[in-house]
């Protein structure tokens, strides 16, 4: 689930994001193709989200107030 991006440029109000194609959608999208999620693949993408969350949270004082698999994004790979 993780993909690369690059911070491009920010003001008071906004944020802009360069990044990595997700040629497999968003999660919700693969939830509702696959008919869920095997356990072992739900435990690793849940993971690699509060992963990434706690990165925001602790390391660029950001919080994300909507988080929902519409806005989860994945890679080729299905990492």
């Amino acid at each position: 689930m993780i993909i690369f991006f690059s911070y491009l440029q920010s003001d008071l109000f906004k944020m802009f994001f360069v990044m990595e194609f997700a040629g497999n959608g968003d999660l919700a999208g693969y939830a509702t193709k696959h008919n869920g999620f095997k356990e072992p693949l739900a435990c690793k993408w849940f993971l690699q989200a509060a992963s990434g969350l706690s990165f925001l949270h602790n390391n660029m004082k950001t919080a994300h107030r909507d988080i929902k698999l519409g806005l989860l994004l994945g890679s080729d790979a299905k990492n």
